[in-house]
């Protein structure tokens, strides 16, 4: 067992793999920028939006169910769907948008939490 890759090897990893099966956000959140297939097991990310590479699988899931779902995730034609799949949670030029929200902010209008130094 792995108990981190650190984020290059994971990425790296998630560039070379077939298919991903779990119920991890990275499944729903990073996977798409990779165009990777997965097998959500579960009902752990229910509520968080699903670009369209995911495949849920409902939590009293059976073998013969799983082993659907995976041939289906590895097979050419979905593998060709995927390839037009386009990553809706990325939003582009984040680091801009972040740093004009920063300086934009009205530090003087802002109530900041004033010190006092206590002379002994």
């Amino acid at each position: 067992m792995i108990e981190s890759f650190g984020k290059d090897y994971y990425f790296s990893t998630l560039n070379i793999i077939d298919c991903m099966i779990g119920n991890s956000s990275s499944g729903v959140l990073e996977s798409p920028a990779f165009k990777l297939p997965v097998i959500n097991l579960g009902n752990r990310q229910e509520g968080r939006y699903k670009n369209k590479n995911i495949i849920n699988l409902k939590s009293d899931f059976n073998e013969k169910e799983l082993n659907k779902k995976i041939k289906y995730a590895i097979s050419p034609q979905f593998k060709k769907k995927l390839k037009k799949l386009v990553d809706l949670n990325y939003k582009g030029n984040s680091s801009n948008k972040v740093l004009k929200i920063i300086r934009d902010l009205n530090l003087k209008k802002n109530n900041l939490k004033k010190f006092y130094d206590i002379k002994f």
